[in-house]
């Protein structure tokens, strides 16, 4: 009875004292919060007590810690003079300031509503609502659930935030209307079953970090609303010490400026949901589940789903510059592009490490620029009807060591080539666009039944092989370098048969040995086509076109197989369209290759494709008329021809001239554009023929006349005579040969190693070279262009296009003897010349010095020295070329021509001090150009713009 009686009593005084509440307005005719004439009605409020503050002459200041029950402040200023004040009601604030103090809010609400609080907040309240004020010291807030906590935002915090949201069913929402700004660290907790919703609406900045926690089921929301939220550069996101193990983390919205990594680590079963997110620096997130939609990543990502339940399904359209995905959880798979294509912009690496599935590229087209690794059999490409482009302007790799499935697959790459570091395969579609797709026998590429593939060219195929399985018929898009030679089959019988089919666009090496149907076998390219799976006898064909190397309408074309130890005819093949087919199925399989059965008069393949650097092998073809006709289409600026004797058994035709010509044309005389002319030995050796600058546009004959019986001796009309010949498109027309240093070895160097077509060049202007004593003379070998800078006639440096950019010098590189004299004893030994000059090679923008002058010529003295002697060559065609040269200070000849030598130029030279004044009273003779035995008028010698003094 005692207790009932004292809880009574308790009740009643509790109830006398609600009863009994007075509502103050303050009058602040002073500012003495104690002073009861300041208020209205006279008193002093107390705990149990309402205040209003709205107008007055003065603001009130607090005498100590004061306790009320609500607040409805608007206007003024309260001072709490370093007190505080508790508001156990509700908190009302549509504008005013509270200053100098702690506020303490512990009442059902508490709404800051356009005003200055320029002291400390604690506010713990059934709701809170936060609209346009502005918070300049620390502020915790938090929220018990009573009702939903909507602030319309336009809110400043201008120091350290805390937002805790409790209760059930209840939501707190900030900026519903206009985004806050956070100066100050902020951290949102999270533990009802409700959301957190920030930045609802309007823009929101944090220039502070941003630390979410959610330990139960109500998670934290960015900008769900519409809104938007930026974080400052240098300031990160990152999970707080509570954790966050439940529900949603939802970033919407969200753009991090800077390049400051982020981590964000949940547990439990929360989800990272990030929809159209930015983040400018790299972010590591491991979390049981991650959903991603139209964000970007510009920094590299590093993301790791851990769940052990559930599958996560993201939307895609989002855009990656370097990624790495790992499924490391448990159970669940993730699923990527669902509804949206993903951009790739560099690197991509996917992994399953805990065994689960992970589908890429689900739907749309998605986009890779860079390299992909995968690191499990579970990472595909092929779940749906998504494709994967290769855009990247780089070469582009397929790495890691498990097979690749894609649904459709297109290349689409500018530049660059994508390569294959492991197997692929393709269910649906292989399209193609622009660039190659690299492949191998141990990466190989496998189509699978019922897809095709479509779109390849010259610029856009597969380099290597591919493999297809299934029962139609197929066009393997194969090529090589830049030659797109398809193969296509076809219909096999079964769905499970398999072919393999790769092109090369070399010569092939398997063997010379053929069928005596066919007397020549194509060396433009070859196929391998292979049966791997099945029985079945299917009709191949080769693709040509009107660039094919091969001389297609000359004869017949034969498709021949390599039964490996020769060359089977498989009989003349029939033209289709633009393929080349057998007459019937095969029944083996293995390496074709185009064959022709040549008769006399038949050209085989012109032009050959290949670089100087590369030999060419040609067909012997019987000449039996006096004129050869030969049409060719070159694929560079730069053809060389060159004419073999390859059988000591035959004859071959001796060559009088060949006459490059444009093709004729309706009522045009056609152009010619070169004019090589042979002596009469040319059928005993090798012959070559360099540089014939034509338009690769252009088709052109070649001309070739065979000298008969009369013109030369030991020629017979009656005798087969036969041509051996190639033309080689020069991709590149002769090889620079550096000239290193100003000593003498690294010339000697140079000159010993370069070969025909090639040239030797100084590596800087005006050096000077000494020959010491009995190293003369330089032998400039056939073909070989032996170059300098000097440029006194300002002709420039002539050498064929394109070579390389070399400067001219008005004093120019030098090269002079030590001592090159030499007893003249009719003639001068090889040793008394500082150059031997043989045919078809050149000397050109230098200085020659010889060894002063001051030796007479051979009447006087017999000491003497020349600068260069020209060489005839049998074996070689071509003419002797010296321009634009100073040649000084010799006493015999500047330059010597010898009586064998077919051709002479010497152009745009000074030559000078070709005598000494020697003993006694003589004056020494010497020759600036001395041409023995040629008279000087004849057209093989020509001495064109010298100078001599």
């Amino acid at each position: 009875m005692k207790l009932k009686y004292i809880l009574f009593i308790i009740i009643l005084i509790a109830a006398s004292r609600s009863s009994f509440a007075t509502s103050f307005t303050w009058v602040g005719t002073t500012t003495d919060w104690a002073n009861s004439n300041n208020w209205y009605p006279s008193g002093i409020p107390d705990s149990a007590d309402n205040v209003t503050i709205s107008s007055g002459t003065n603001g009130p200041l607090l005498d100590g810690n004061r306790k009320i029950t609500n607040l409805t402040l608007s206007s003024k200023t309260i001072n709490l003079n370093g007190y505080s004040l508790t508001v156990y009601g509700t908190a009302t604030m549509t504008s005013g300031t509270v200053t100098n103090g702690t506020f303490y809010a512990r009442g059902n609400l508490a709404s800051f509503n356009g005003t200055l609080m320029d002291c400390p907040v604690d506010a713990i309240c059934g709701y809170i609502r936060l609209s346009g004020s502005t918070f300049n010291e620390t502020a915790d807030f938090t929220d018990l659930g009573a009702a939903t906590g909507t602030g319309s935002g336009g809110c400043t915090f201008n120091d350290d935030v805390t937002i805790t949201h409790t209760g059930t069913l209840t939501y707190f929402t900030l900026a519903n209307t206009t985004g806050d700004t956070f100066n100050g660290n902020v951290t949102f907790t999270n533990s009802s079953n409700r959301e957190i919703h920030i930045a609802s609406s309007g823009a929101t900045l944090f220039n502070g970090n941003v630390i979410p926690n959610s330990t139960s089921s109500g998670g934290i929301s960015f900008a769900s609303g519409g809104g938007s939220a930026t974080l400052a550069s240098g300031k990160t996101i990152s999970i707080g010490s509570s954790g966050f193990s439940a529900d949603f983390l939802t970033l919407k919205n969200f753009t991090q400026n800077g390049s400051t990594a982020q981590t964000l680590t949940l547990t439990g079963t929360a989800v990272v949901n990030m929809i159209a997110a930015t983040f400018n620096g790299n972010i590591t997130v491991t979390a049981p589940g991650i959903l991603l939609k139209n964000n970007t990543f510009n920094g590299t990502a590093t993301l790791t789903r851990n769940g052990s339940s559930g599958n996560h399904q993201s939307d895609g359209g989002n855009t990656f510059n370097t990624l790495t995905l790992d499924n490391a959880g448990s159970a669940g798979r993730v699923r990527w592009a669902t509804t949206l294509p993903d951009t790739y912009n560099a690197d991509a690496t996917f992994s399953s490490t805990g065994g689960q599935d992970v589908q890429i590229a689900y739907s749309g087209d998605n986009t890779f620029a860079g390299n992909i690794t995968i690191n499990s059999n579970k990472v595909v490409f092929n779940t749906n009807t998504g494709k994967v482009t290769f855009t990247g302007t780089n070469n582009q790799t397929l790495n890691g060591s498990y097979n690749y499935p894609f649904k459709k697959l297109a290349i689409n790459k500018t530049s660059g080539t994508v390569t294959a570091n492991t197997t692929l395969s393709v269910d649906d579609s292989l399209i193609f666009i622009q660039g190659k797709l690299i492949t191998t026998s141990a990466n190989l590429l496998t189509m699978k039944h019922g897809s095709i593939a479509y779109g390849a060219s010259n610029s856009s195929f597969v380099s290597g092989p591919v493999k297809k399985i299934g029962n139609s018929a197929f066009v393997f898009n194969v090529g090589s370098g830049n030659t797109y030679r398809p193969l296509t089959i076809t219909a096999p019988s079964n769905s499970t048969d398999a072919f393999t089919a790769e092109y090369y666009s070399a010569g092939q090496t398997l063997g010379s040995t053929k069928d005596t149907t066919i007397t020549f076998v194509s060396d433009c390219g070859y196929w391998k086509l292979d049966r791997n799976v099945g029985s079945s006898n299917i009709t191949p064909k080769f693709a040509f076109d009107s660039l094919h190397c091969d001389y297609l309408t000359v004869k017949p074309v034969h498709i021949a197989l390599w039964n490996g130890t020769k060359w089977t005819d498989k009989g003349e093949a029939v033209t289709e369209s633009t393929n080349k087919t057998t007459i019937s199925a095969m029944t083996s399989y293995g390496y074709f290759v185009f064959a022709y059965n040549l008769k006399a008069g038949e050209a085989p393949q012109m032009p050959y494709e290949l670089s100087s650097s590369s030999g060419c092998s040609g067909s012997d073809m019987l000449f039996d008329n006096d004129v050869f006709w030969i049409s060719f289409k070159p694929d560079s600026a730069i053809v060389k021809l060159t004419l073999f004797n390859t059988d000591v058994n035959k004859w071959y035709a001796p060559i009088k001239s060949m006459d490059v010509i444009s093709e004729y044309q309706l009522n045009q005389i056609p152009d010619t554009f070169e004019v090589w002319s042979f002596p009469c030995d040319s059928l005993l050796r090798n012959t070559s023929i360099k540089y014939a600058e034509l338009d690769t546009s252009q088709v052109y004959i070649l001309r070739i006349e065979k000298y008969v019986e009369g013109d030369c001796d030991g020629i017979k009309d009656s005798t087969n005579y036969y041509l051996n010949a190639c033309v080689t498109n020069c991709k590149m027309s002769i090889t620079p040969v550096l000239w290193g240093s100003d000593d003498i070895i690294s010339l000697q160097t140079a000159l010993s190693v370069a070969g025909d077509g090639d040239f030797v060049y100084p590596s800087a202007p005006n050096l000077e070279i000494l020959i010491p004593i009995g190293q003369t003379p330089l032998i400039v070998a056939p073909g070989v262009i032996l170059t300098g800078d000097y440029d006194l006639w300002s002709v420039g440096i002539s050498l064929p296009s394109p070579v390389i950019n070399l400067p001219t010098s008005p004093t120019g590189t030098r090269i002079r003897a030590e001592d090159n004299r030499a007893i003249y004893n009719a003639g001068l030994p090889p040793s008394g010349y500082l150059f031997e000059l043989h045919k078809s090679a050149t000397i050109q923008n230098l200085r020659i010095q010889g060894s002063m002058p001051g030796f007479q010529d051979y009447n006087f003295d017999r000491n003497l020295c020349g600068g260069i002697h020209t060489i005839p060559n049998s074996a070689t065609t071509g003419t002797h070329e010296i321009r634009n040269c100073e040649i000084y200070n010799l006493s015999y000849a500047g330059v010597f021509v010898d009586q064998n030598c077919d051709e002479v130029n010497i152009t745009d030279c000074q030559i000078h001090h070709i005598k000494g004044e020697g003993g006694g009273d003589a004056i020494g003779k010497g020759y600036g150009v001395w041409s023995k035995g040629k008279d000087v008028d004849n057209s093989k010698y020509n001495r064109r713009s010298c100078k001599y003094n």
